[in-house]
């Protein structure tokens, strides 16, 4: 669950 919100977050953060 952590893994994937962080895996999700990174995401965000690169598509910004």
């Amino acid at each position: 669950m952590a893994t994937k919100a962080c895996c999700l977050y990174k995401a965000h953060v690169r598509h910004l």
